[in-house]
């Protein structure tokens, strides 16, 4: 099966059925971003800094994709933890992830983990949300706008680490 992936997008050219592939991860990058913009709007400046892969996606106009959420928080804001939760609340109420579970399965002083699944049409979708508190947050003076308005205000540090 030949794919057109320039006139016609992620469509196969000979059924005219979307690629599989390019709709799960594009219905996942959906979800990330409802979740991502509940999280940041949730905070206040200087709580969290989005980091790893998905800092890389929302600040380059690079194809990247990832499944997890990386954020780092300063180790004396306990209350990012009930904002996170408060997010993770809003996208199930949304209604927009079909039978959504979402479990903390890692919370200790320096981490705090959360696994989300469900479904969004034929789409599996299992998510990530992971919080470092090992450090304070960098000082950022990045003045892209894009970063601003895709963080919500809040900071982004690019990079995987």
């Amino acid at each position: 099966m030949e794919v057109d992936r320039t006139a016609r997008g992620m469509v196969d050219a000979n059924l005219g059925v979307p690629d599989r592939m390019e709709v799960d991860k594009t219905v996942r990058e959906m979800v990330q971003a409802k979740l991502l913009g509940r999280i940041f709007a949730n905070s206040l400046n200087g709580e969290l800094a989005l980091k790893g892969g998905m800092a890389l996606r929302v600040s380059t106009d690079t194809a990247r994709h990832t499944k997890d959420i990386d954020l780092m928080s300063p180790p004396g804001a306990d209350q990012v933890e009930g904002r996170i939760k408060t997010a993770i609340a809003e996208l199930k109420a949304s209604g927009l992830v079909s039978g959504m579970i979402a479990t903390q399965p890692k919370r200790t002083d320096t981490t705090w983990r959360w696994k989300i699944g469900g479904r969004v049409g034929a789409t599996v979708i299992n998510l990530t949300v992971e919080v470092s508190r090992r450090a304070p947050l960098p000082n950022l003076t990045k003045s892209d706008s894009r970063l601003a308005a895709a963080s919500g205000g809040g900071r982004i540090a690019c990079g995987t680490g």
